[in-house]
């Protein structure tokens, strides 16, 4: 791949100094598997900040808020029947094995190491997710 990924890593604050070492390995590649693969398409590390996370998830909202970086709302699409509209067999998912549900932002702004983004009222994604070690 000719252009990598500039990547900056956001990690709560109530994480203690082990899981913080822990989640830093597996975001980063060092714990194998998923983000393994993920790792060849980073570049460069912009930085990676203790922060104050707020996230929350209520049926097909979610929601994600880090005070001065950013505000982000999603919600995902109803299709037939009242089931989320989802992506099947996508090789390289948020998620192994997990459909994507596709959802509309409501605010979604980024801004940081010089960086400044408002993708409102755009498209996205989410899924459930569990990550266990060995």
């Amino acid at each position: 791949m000719e252009t990598k990924w500039n990547v900056a890593m956001y990690i709560d604050e109530k994480a203690n100094e082990a899981q913080q070492g822990a989640i830093g390995q597996v975001f980063g590649g060092q714990a194998g598997g998923h983000f393994e693969l993920m790792s060849g398409l980073m570049g460069k590390v912009l930085g990676v900040r203790t922060v104050p996370i707020e996230y929350t998830a209520d049926g097909k909202k979610r929601s994600l808020r880090i005070p001065n970086v950013t505000d982000f709302d999603i919600e995902g699409i109803e299709g037939a029947g009242g089931e989320p509209v989802t992506i099947s067999n996508n090789p390289f998912g948020i998620v192994p094995g997990v459909p994507p549900v596709i959802a509309r932002t409501g605010k979604a702004t980024f801004k940081d190491h010089g960086l400044d983004w408002d993708f409102s009222g755009t498209n996205g994604y989410y899924s459930d997710f569990s990550y266990a070690g060995p």
